[in-house]
């Protein structure tokens, strides 16, 4: 069976205080320029940080830390656009009792309304990329009408919808992201609960990016500020 997991081999806690751990699944259907949380995942399986899983050894380290773990969070790459993971997710909820999470690039707005409908989710991030004007270069992927229209309706339902815990979240990366990216996300998001910016750290991108310092992360926050209830600038303790 193909492994198409990662799990992080440590539970984190989460801003409720619920046991957390995080499963990454190979691909997307982005080619982001910025290294991202699941390429080190992947790089990181052969040690002891991260273990490399297809489903049923995925269920069976689940399995063993049922008393342990409190919420199960699917990261990417992007979790959507493996056809199974909906299964999975419900096996995980309906064998295990665990709480589900999901970050997702918001490009399969159809699962994702089955995912929340369904109740098959607890807790739904939205990663927002940057601006507009910019999304094509932040995905590394040309980001036509079709396609934001996709983001537009998975953005629509993370702001009407408030059957799960929900949030809109940045990676913001210095060198790259600039005030208008910021202005045009707040126009995207208005309305929405919770915004959180997440800092870029450094590594195997390319060297004229960089991490953000703390002036540019609170710039940046206060840009969306008056159009989101909640803007949280790391460092801080995410939903999942």
């Amino acid at each position: 069976m193909k492994k198409i997991f990662s799990i992080k081999n440590e539970i984190s806690l989460n801003g409720s205080g619920k046991s957390v751990c995080t499963v990454y699944t190979k691909g997307s259907n982005f080619k982001s320029p910025f290294e991202t949380e699941s390429l080190k995942a992947f790089d990181n399986a052969a040690n002891t940080k991260c273990l490399e899983a297809d489903t049923d050894e995925l269920y069976e380290y689940l399995a063993q830390r049922q008393k342990t773990v409190d919420i199960v969070a699917f990261k990417g790459g992007e979790p959507t656009i493996h056809n199974n993971i909906l299964d999975v997710m419900r096996h995980i909820k309906g064998f295990y009792g665990m709480e589900i999470g999901l970050e997702t690039n918001g490009t399969e707005p159809d699962m994702l309304f089955e995912i929340i409908c369904e109740g098959i989710a607890e807790y739904v991030t939205l990663d927002i990329l940057s601006g507009r004007t910019s999304y094509s270069l932040a995905s590394g992927i040309s980001v036509d009408d079709e396609i934001w229209k996709k983001l537009e309706e998975s953005k629509i339902m993370l702001i009407e919808e408030d059957e799960v815990e929900r949030e809109f979240c940045t990676t913001v990366v210095g060198g790259f992201h600039t005030d208008r990216d910021f202005e045009e996300i707040r126009d995207f998001i208005d309305g929405g609960d919770t915004y959180r910016l997440r800092r870029f750290i450094g590594g195997q991108a390319s060297g004229t990016f960089y991490t953000p310092s703390d002036d540019e992360m609170q710039k940046y926050a206060e840009i969306v500020r008056p159009a989101v209830k909640n803007v949280i600038a790391e460092p801080c303790i995410s939903l999942f």
